[in-house]
């Protein structure tokens, strides 16, 4: 691709972010009518995964899924699934295996959770290579027949509702992402059947302290670039919406993020969520968590993401922090979102850390 061709696609990546940024700060209101309902259905849909796992759990010896042919393949993902540690406690490497198996016969559809600059907009462009996929931002657009599909913005769906809605899009698409950012989910992401065969989920964790940094339409214009803003400007981000554990905050439909006094029972649930999906991939090796995923699938490898670095790899966020007090404040502030990422990355199918021994 000539040096145009990347800038032109990299100001239209922007944008969309932008865009969607700008729809889920629109929506506000909307988001904060529906999370007050969210308390009294996630009491309803825990009762109904408890009762589902239950039922799972007597009938699991009859079940016909087939297993995958590559024992690399189940091995790889047996890396970063753990004993349960999830609340329904049930979820291991042969559950996901089976998901990955529904997804190399054509019967699974892969949902990638997007957290706002957790690389959503890469992956999206890498998933359209493989299959169909909607077309904006791989959340709706133009080829997304609402009177079919419904709004999809209708999200996350209900536990019940997870296999009608998987089957539909199926059909269409091989691939759909749900992105949350300042907008949080509507109903709790706990609530969703992750367990379905044929739903492969994937996550793509980041450091907190990266994200933060990675600016935004919005971000931008209210506080200047990180390289360019006072010590003002620092210290009102610092104490902003976008820098109050927020991943942490999605993963937990913002039930128990307060800032610096967010609990450890806080970070169990969201840990107990992702221990629900198929695949977790660590931002930091991104590239080599993709083609990873690539090669469990069944799909080329994408060649196109080789020997990329991400931009976080380039200075640290300690580096792009002037000011002592300002970064120690968001370490803080933050401290159980970094834990979440930290837990995270022992999950991730490719550990990063390994790649530079």
């Amino acid at each position: 691709m000539s040096e145009k061709g990347k800038h032109e696609g990299r100001r239209e990546a922007s944008s969309m972010e932008d865009l969607l940024e700008r729809k889920l700060e629109e929506s506000v209101a909307f988001a904060e009518q529906r999370h007050m309902q969210s308390r009294k259905y996630y009491a309803c849909s825990a009762v109904a995964v408890i009762v589902a796992g239950l039922l799972s759990l007597g009938v699991a010896g009859f079940s016909v899924k087939s297993p995958l042919r590559s024992p690399d393949a189940i091995h790889a993902v047996s890396r970063h699934i753990h004993n349960a540690s999830s609340s329904f406690g049930r979820y291991n490497a042969s559950s996901a295996s089976q998901h990955i198996a529904s997804y190399k016969n054509g019967e699974a559809l892969i949902l990638n959770l997007h957290i706002t600059h957790h690389a959503g907009t890469t992956m999206c462009s890498e998933m359209k290579k493989w299959g169909p996929t909607p077309d904006f931002a791989c959340n709706g657009g133009d080829n997304w027949n609402r009177t079919i599909l419904g709004n999809p913005r209708d999200r996350p769906w209900t536990y019940n509702g997870t296999a009608k809605q998987v089957d539909l899009l199926r059909q269409r698409y091989h691939m759909i992402s749900w992105e949350f950012g300042p907008l949080r989910p509507g109903r709790p992401l706990d609530g969703v059947n992750w367990e379905l065969s044929s739903l492969v989920s994937i996550y793509v964790s980041r450091n907190p302290l990266d994200r933060l940094l990675s600016g935004g339409g919005s971000v931008v214009q209210k506080y200047g670039k990180p390289e360019n803003r006072s010590k003002g400007q620092w210290e009102a981000f610092a104490k902003s919406k976008y820098t109050n554990n927020f991943a942490l905050n999605v993963l937990t439909s913002g039930e128990c993020v307060q800032e610096e006094r967010t609990t450890a029972a806080c970070l169990e649930r969201a840990k107990a969520l992702l221990e629900r999906f198929t695949v977790i991939i660590d931002q930091a090796c991104l590239n080599e968590g993709i083609m990873e995923m690539a090669a469990l699938l069944g799909k080329p490898n994408p060649e196109s993401v080789r020997g990329h670095k991400p931009k976080s790899a380039k200075r640290t966020p300690r580096e792009r922090i002037a000011y002592d007090v300002v970064y120690e404040s968001l370490k803080e502030r933050n401290a159980m979102d970094i834990a979440l990422y930290e837990w995270s990355k022992s999950r991730s199918i490719v550990h990063c850390e390994s790649l530079d021994a």
